[in-house]
């Protein structure tokens, strides 16, 4: 069911990204317009992080190829709605929510607002999401969850915060959701070994 919701989502917002394409004059229908968007680059992300994640860890009894390639395949899914979609005007919300003439308090509530948003939930989603994928029993990916969610949002408190002031100060408004799909790859290869890890 939860593949079907995300396969409906991310066609959509394919639907959408090509219609604007469509929609423009001639001269600005180019494809790499399409490949651009945030929406492809974080599936195609997903994507390549779960393949080094297969390649990095070794289960056992290995899984068959079919098993390989529907999870593969989930997690493109995934990528393009969560990390493409979601992440990505997570940052273009929060940017027009928080800009209050004081600038370092505006600093503080978007750093804070989307470590909640996207380093407590988003981290959480993220791990539930991948061992359902393995398990294909949503109380074994919440126990799972609940057992290991703890160590990850640790690490996430580590990495992000200072990562979201740059992006908030240095990055371009223009470049950011771009900056934080690209910037997504190593941690979700992270959070993939991290949830593929036996408990």
């Amino acid at each position: 069911m939860l593949r079907r919701v995300l396969l409906l989502v991310f066609s959509l917002v394919c639907a959408s990204e090509a219609a604007t394409v469509a929609s423009l004059p001639p001269r600005g229908r180019r494809p790499g317009r399409l490949l651009r968007s945030t929406t492809f680059q974080g599936a195609s992300l997903f994507c390549a992080a779960d393949l080094l994640s297969q390649a990095l860890v070794k289960s056992s009894p290995p899984p068959s190829a079919k098993e390989r390639f529907e999870r593969t395949a989930s997690f493109t899914l995934f990528g393009g709605a969560w990390v493409g979609t979601v992440n990505a005007n997570w940052y273009k919300f929060i940017d027009r929510r928080a800009a209050f003439p004081n600038a370092g308090l505006s600093l503080l509530t978007k750093v804070a607002a989307t470590w909640v948003a996207l380093g407590l939930v988003g981290n959480s989603v993220n791990m539930g999401y991948q061992r359902l994928v393995v398990d294909h029993d949503a109380k074994k990916a919440l126990a799972y969850v609940r057992d290991n969610a703890k160590e990850v949002i640790l690490n996430d408190a580590k990495v992000w915060p200072l990562f979201d002031i740059l992006v908030f100060t240095v990055v371009p408004p223009a470049a950011r959701a771009t900056s934080v799909v690209i910037a997504s790859l190593s941690w979700n290869t992270y959070i993939n070994i991290a949830s593929h890890r036996t408990s």
